[in-house]
């Protein structure tokens, strides 16, 4: 039964990677690859002249990592558990 689910070339009963596996995660690094892209480029807006003592002088980064990690965690379920990317 075991030699049933093997393809050709795996002998040793290792996982071989398919094109559409290969696809979801070349998918997800670039996803990922741009939402960092978009993090860094929103962390590092100057602010316009404020006084120190605002509020968001102080949250910026913090939402800006607040939503980096909300979005991986997404991408990362969409990955693993959700057939999107399939042609």
């Amino acid at each position: 039964m075991r030699s049933a689910i093997l393809r050709e070339g795996d002998q040793n009963g290792s996982p071989v990677p398919t094109r559409r596996a290969m696809k979801r995660w070349r998918s997800f690094f670039v996803r990922l690859a741009l939402a960092m892209l978009v993090a860094a480029i929103i962390a590092s807006i100057p602010i316009p002249r404020l006084a120190p003592q605002t509020w968001l002088a102080y949250i910026q980064v913090p939402l800006v990592v607040f939503g980096l990690v909300c979005f991986i965690g997404k991408l990362l379920i969409d990955t693993f558990f959700y057939d999107r990317y399939s042609s």
